[in-house]
């Protein structure tokens, strides 16, 4: 309760200065170069859920072939290893395409962490609570329509959560809490936001953060496998860290942020399905 009043508040502050013109924004930036943030976008999605597929495809080739198929633990590295490769590839790409490395972290709002970001990531993830609301309840229309009224959220890193060791765990919670944070605000409300706001330019500044923040946070939604009935809800919190990109003018707390949401969903699973 407190942590969502404390959200309301956030947000409010933030309408307050976005209407002053306060706000940082995604910055200054040569427009001629926004399709290449596209690009990588497109390039991280690809390399992202196609490597995230890859290490099941090639144990269950590898176990067709009667070999016994490693344990958890192996399969669980590959996947952070996959995650990681994702990100480096879409990055090479755009250095590929003429951008240094120094300009793309610049333009996705990625800047050398301090110590306020924590803190700037603690209030932004207490607006995604106070947005979350909102997200539940429109789930929870959804759910009455396309489903039989229960909202029921099943995740691959459940079963992880039941079937792993201490080395399982440890992994799981290197993957949920800071690969994925990482690799997802720097493609999502780095490289696709600045190109969508941007390329939406024309419909004035409000027009353009309205349409970033709803497309990339209803496509940041549809890629997590918890299904239809849970899109507003993830993005929900999509959009308080899309508000702290235009809010700070970096990417830092977005991921703070969303490292903590992780955590804190996964710990509950480990306490409700291993406690």
């Amino acid at each position: 309760g407190v942590l969502a009043l404390g959200g309301i508040a956030a947000l409010i502050v933030f309408l307050v200065m976005a209407a002053l013109g306060k706000t940082k924004g995604i910055g200054a930036t040569d427009e001629l170069w926004s399709h290449v943030y596209a690009e990588m976008f497109a390039v991280w999605m690809f390399a992202y859920l196609g490597l995230a597929r890859a290490p099941r495809m090639l144990l269950e080739i590898w176990e067709g072939y009667g070999n016994n198929v490693p344990g958890l633990d192996f399969r669980l590295a590959l996947s952070v290893a996959a995650t990681i490769a994702a990100s480096a590839i879409a990055l090479w790409w755009g250095t590929r395409r003429g951008l240094s490395l120094r300009t793309i972290m610049a333009a996705v709002g990625l800047r050398r962490f301090v110590a306020m970001d924590i803190v700037w990531g603690v209030v932004c993830w207490s607006m995604g609570i106070a947005l979350l609301i909102v997200g539940v309840m429109l789930a929870v229309v959804l759910s009455n329509i396309f489903g039989d009224g229960q909202m029921r959220a099943n995740h691959p890193i459940q079963q992880m959560v039941e079937d792993s060791g201490a080395t399982g765990l440890f992994l799981t919670y290197i993957l949920a809490c800071v690969c994925a944070p990482i690799g997802e605000e720097l493609f999502f409300r780095g490289a696709l936001y600045r190109n969508l706001r941007q390329s939406f330019g024309r419909w004035g500044a409000v027009g353009s953060v309205v349409i970033a923040m709803a497309v990339s946070s209803v496509l940041f939604a549809a890629i997590h496998p918890q299904g239809l009935i849970f899109i507003p809800v993830l993005a929900s919190l999509a959009v308080a860290f899309c508000i702290m990109r235009e809010w700070r003018g970096t990417i830092n707390a977005p991921i703070v942020a969303h490292a903590i949401n992780n955590a804190v969903v996964l710990t509950l699973n480990v306490l409700m399905l291993r406690g």
